[in-house]
């Protein structure tokens, strides 16, 4: 069978195991992605390294799982637990004609803490753990994390519904197997990875070779994220060596690696699937004990939510330098996020999506997160009736986007006014400057957080805190623009880029 169909019927396959789930990706033995499905970048670089940790302590038969969420191990954010399936997929006759693979998917819930100290405040910290073997799930275990006082609502009910999930996808992956009749042994897979990293080579050297670096400083004239990209001819290096330690922002080398892959592919006119031979085409250089490649037990929560955007915007705005022709304004990537809690354990998150930047073509949108979807907002109406808040109003935040002959997508604007009294805690990531407009556009307006008292005016709320809040206060949420592309009257000049 040709090397390239057989690539594209696997391609195919994975996809549809896959199909099910949010997030979920397929990894060999070997710690090498097969097919990564991901909504947040952290994941394109932390299910390897999950999956790796995992299969280096516990070995796993066929149909066996175990749970993580520890960062430190190669998970996401505390509140997203990591659930690691073997499969021993048949490709012949024999018994030894088997080839093992993991499937890994997330189970998400609402985040809890927006800043801390250290991870261990940051929630129940599980390295890998078996939960489910012979066939049987683990109901003590399960027992035992759920009675922790910070474990996640619905937490049991949730994991067994994403166990009966993979069980379903592994039975699917196999017949699938079987009816492609695509033998699945451990040289093709080989040569499906050789054949991604071919093709992901061959659009890379469309990038113009050269290097650019840049200091983004975090509000601290000691703390700084430093990168250099250099454009090889089929190869992109990103190297982090000059950057500092944060007292913030702490990211894990694998969500890094997540972070330059997935803005690197998004720089890129063409479809390439996420595995190994994609990955293949980067190097990442990251510096141990930097906000890159944090040390346990540095808190990671606002690293992996918004450290990755911001590093991922950085690699955005380099290879625009270095290639003009895939130049494009700077997106709103600074946290805009609250929680409150109240008492009887009522808990509320709330995190604005900013604008997105404008490029050549196209205007910003409004209120979009280029580098992370959710399925876990709720809707107003669900907040009201289970939370003392009421929400007064929300909207895009008008003229938050920076103007140009491309104008930058416009932040949005909540208010929330809490019906008792609670303990406030907010966040908005550094840096804080505006997101910058190019080519003579406008910056856009910086993310802001304001408190209000009935009769008294508006208190802007510093860049991250906590402080306690009074029945009736009003919460006054402004999430950043994007950038403006391009001189307003372009059009009347007649110039061209």
């Amino acid at each position: 069978m040709n090397r390239y169909f057989s690539s594209a019927l696997l391609n195919q396959v994975f996809s549809s195991c896959l199909a099910d789930f949010h997030s979920a990706a397929l990894v060999d033995t070997e710690g090498q992605p097969l097919y990564i499905k991901y909504q947040n970048l952290t994941d394109i670089g932390t299910y390897p390294a999950a999956t790796a940790t995992s299969s280096q302590y516990i070995k796993l038969a066929d149909g066996e799982i175990v749970i993580l969420n520890d960062p430190y191990s190669g998970g996401a954010i505390l509140s997203t637990m990591t659930l690691i399936m073997a499969i021993e997929v048949p490709f012949g006759p024999r018994k030894i004609d088997i080839t093992p693979i993991y499937l890994s998917t997330r189970v998400a819930f609402k985040p809890k803490t927006i800043n801390s100290e250290s991870v261990e405040q940051e929630g129940i910290r599980i390295p890998p753990t078996p939960i489910y073997q012979n066939g049987e799930m683990n109901l003590q275990l399960l027992q035992i994390i759920n009675e922790h006082p910070q474990c996640p609502q619905n937490f049991s009910d949730s994991i067994q519904s994403a166990v009966q999930d993979m069980n379903l996808a592994s039975e699917r992956l196999k017949n699938d197997i079987q009816l492609s009749q695509v033998k699945f042994s451990k040289k093709n897979l080989i040569e499906f990875h050789n054949t991604a990293e071919e093709r992901a080579r061959s659009i890379v050297s469309e990038i113009t070779i050269g290097e650019a670096l840049t200091e983004v400083s975090l509000g601290n004239a000691n703390e700084k994220l430093c990168l250099k990209v250099e454009v090889l001819e089929d190869k992109v290096i990103f190297d982090f060596t000059k950057t500092t330690p944060s007292k913030t922002l702490h990211l894990t080398d694998s969500a890094v690696i997540g972070a330059c892959t997935g803005a690197l592919l998004s720089c890129l006119n063409a479809e390439l699937p996420m595995n190994a031979g994609v990955m293949r085409c980067l190097d990442v250089i990251t510096p141990k004990g930097s906000m890159v490649n944090a040390k346990y037990p540095e808190s990671v929560f606002l690293g992996l939510t918004d450290g990755v955007a911001l590093v991922a915007s950085t690699v955005i705005q380099l290879i625009g330098e270095i290639d003009p022709r895939r130049k494009i304004a700077q997106s709103g990537f600074s946290q805009c996020s609250v929680e409150v809690d109240f008492k009887q354990n009522a808990h509320y998150f709330e995190s604005l999506e900013s604008g997105v930047a404008a490029s050549e073509d196209y205007h910003g949108l409004p209120g979009f997160d280029l580098w992370k979807r959710s399925h876990l907002t709720p809707s107003v109406e669900t907040v009201e009736e289970l939370l003392p808040i009421r929400i007064v109003s929300t909207g895009y935040r008008q003229n938050s986007g920076g103007s140009g002959h491309r104008k930058g997508g416009d932040g949005v604007t909540r208010i929330i006014e809490v019906l008792e009294d609670g303990q406030l805690t907010w966040a908005i990531s550094p840096p804080k400057s505006k997101p910058e407009g190019v080519r003579g556009g406008k910056a856009a307006s910086p993310a802001e957080i304001f408190i209000q008292s009935p009769g008294s005016s508006k208190e802007k709320l510093n860049l991250i805190g906590t402080r306690s809040i009074k029945a009736k206060d009003h919460i006054i949420m402004n999430s950043a623009g994007g950038g403006g592309f391009g001189e307003l009257d372009r059009l009347t000049t007649g110039e061209t880029y």
